[in-house]
């Protein structure tokens, strides 16, 4: 009889034994699932630090450098403004076909590194005798990456006046493709007569994008400014067409031909 209870207490014993040892393995080992999401967690921490240490490690420069690849800043055919000429000269072979308001158009062309050639005339609703036409020129005298000085000679002819009233121009430009001031100074005549006081005009252009311009022109005679000029101009992916818009309401484009 001893015998059995001894036995009884003894399965007892190890029942317990057996169930307080898988209690406490079970709260020491953690489950598979938790240690699948730890893993995973783990992981993206890791991917996370790398792409940290990978853009930290790019610099500033790097960054710029593969923006301007992607989106390459425009080089403007920037030979004038929206009416005053620049001192920049087309490239040979190299012009143009613009039109403003589309009752003037002209055509300039580039004979060669120095020398460029201007004509056009107005399209106005007359007949065309009663129609505007000029001529012009321009010579580039000094060229550097920061400074230009060229020369010309325009004249315009319609059969109201006695004679074709011409000008003889020079103008500087001091700047580069993203910011440049001109001056231009114009004495115009009539025949043998020149005018008493030149005609000076004050330009600038200032990039605001990466084929936008802001453009504007402030003209004076006899020392008294006229009326300025501002506006807008952007041009294609390659430079050589824009459009603009100069306040008072003056619309014009441009599109550009010949070159490489």
């Amino acid at each position: 009889m001893r015998d059995s209870i001894g036995y009884v207490l003894l399965a007892a014993l190890l029942v317990v034994a057996l169930a307080f040892g898988r209690g406490s393995a079970q709260q020491q080992l953690p489950a598979p699932a938790d240690s699948l999401t730890e893993g995973t967690g783990r992981a993206a921490d890791t991917s996370q630090d790398l792409q940290r240490v990978l853009i930290d490690s790019i610099s500033t420069k790097v960054i710029a450098q593969l923006v301007k690849a992607i989106n390459p800043v425009v080089t403007p055919n920037n030979t004038r403004l929206s009416f005053m000429p620049t001192a920049r000269t087309l490239k040979p072979g190299m012009g143009y076909v613009e039109s403003m308001m589309l009752f003037l158009w002209s055509v300039g062309y580039g004979i060669n590194d120095r020398h460029a050639v201007l004509g056009g005339m107005s399209l106005l609703p007359v007949s065309l005798d009663d129609q505007l036409f000029y001529l012009g020129s321009k010579s580039s005298i000094y060229k550097s990456e920061s400074a230009q000085l060229a020369a010309g000679l325009i004249s315009l002819n319609q059969k109201e006046l006695d004679k074709p009233l011409s000008a003889l121009y020079g103008v500087v430009t001091l700047g580069n493709t993203d910011a440049a001031l001109s001056l231009l100074v114009a004495y115009g005549f009539e025949g043998s007569e020149m005018a008493d006081q030149p005609l000076l005009i004050l330009g600038g252009e200032r990039r605001l994008g990466r084929r936008t311009y802001f453009v504007g022109e402030m003209p004076f005679y006899d020392q008294v400014p006229i009326f300025p000029l501002l506006g807008i101009k952007r041009y294609s992916e390659d430079g050589g067409a824009h459009w603009g818009y100069t306040v008072p309401y003056f619309v014009y484009y441009s599109f550009g031909f010949g070159g490489d």
